[in-house]
């Protein structure tokens, strides 16, 4: 069954990085396409013309629709310009769509409408699986990376990076990352043989991890990683020349909101590789379910 896909563009290099993602993801699982622009007209002056911008903004969805047709694998792209409050708006477009990719400027580069800022807007509202991609994205061979916690919270982000290894035939790369526990100093730890022993029982986290995959599919190769440090800082370093990384989200109460923790706000501001922000859904009122990943 195909991706259907929207790619949201502003027309600048982050939104082109977004688009070359979707043209290597072509390659990989069939995708159907639609590309949307936000057109934010509430600053002109008053007596302006509209037109003009809205010409402007027109233009940017057919630069888009004639870089993306006729790619392998994208045989037709669709456009749709729409108005209002962009995070609100984009993500409002892929509600019927299930994947929703956007482009995120580096923290380098001060250009282009689509800021990390406005990703993490996005991610708070949209209930698509949301790709983020920085710019000056080139494809690359590596793995699918997913953070793996002690307790169930990381359930959801497993369940779509296996999904993610096994459609596009990469390796499921598992990243469980640890230190020690409050009243212990690095140095005490070591001392009283504790570092080793923890060290061990953090690995049965990633052991039981592996078993869940291999419980529910068939994964090309699976790959671990067990660090010592801050989750998120060990993710983006790992993720740095894998293909994806993937995190889960927190959601809460009876307000359909989305909370992502501060592990996921630190990589998708920060991450070079792509991060896919999969939406956990629980039921009303059941208070949090799958946190973000680590």
């Amino acid at each position: 069954m195909a991706d259907k896909i929207v790619i949201a563009t502003d027309g600048g290099p982050a939104s082109h990085a977004a688009m070359d993602w979707v043209i290597a993801r072509a390659l990989d699982v069939p995708v159907e396409v639609e590309v949307v622009a936000v057109e934010e007209l509430e600053w002109l002056p008053v007596g302006a013309d509209e037109s003009a911008y809205q010409r402007e903004y027109r233009d940017v969805l057919g630069r888009a629709k004639d870089y993306l047709s006729h790619r392998t694998g994208i045989p037709t792209v669709a456009t749709r310009l729409l108005a209002g409050d962009p995070a609100e708006e984009i993500a409002d477009a892929a509600v019927l769509a299930g994947s929703l990719v956007i482009g995120s400027p580096r923290r380098s580069d001060d250009r282009g409408a689509l800021h990390g800022t406005l990703a993490l807007r996005i991610a708070a509202r949209t209930a698509a699986r949301l790709t983020v991609v920085p710019s000056g994205w080139v494809p690359r061979p590596g793995g699918i990376v997913v953070g793996i916690s002690e307790d169930d919270s990381s359930g959801v982000a497993l369940v779509a990076a296996t999904d993610e290894a096994v459609r596009t035939s990469r390796t499921l790369v598992l990243v469980h990352a640890w230190s020690l526990p409050a009243p212990f100093s690095i140095v005490e730890g070591m001392l009283k043989a504790e570092y080793p022993r923890l060290e061990a029982l953090h690995r049965g986290v990633l052991e039981q991890a592996i078993a869940k995959v291999n419980a529910s599919a068939v994964v090309p190769e699976i790959r671990t990683e067990l660090k010592f440090g801050q989750p998120a800082a060990v993710l983006a370093d790992i993720a740095r020349d894998e293909a994806l990384l993937v995190v889960g989200t927190h959601r809460y109460g009876r307000i359909r909101q989305l909370f992502l923790g501060s592990v996921g706000h630190d990589v998708l501001l920060s991450a070079a590789a792509p991060v896919m922000v999969v939406p956990n859904f629980a039921p009303p009122g059941d208070g949090p379910k799958d946190s973000l990943t680590q």
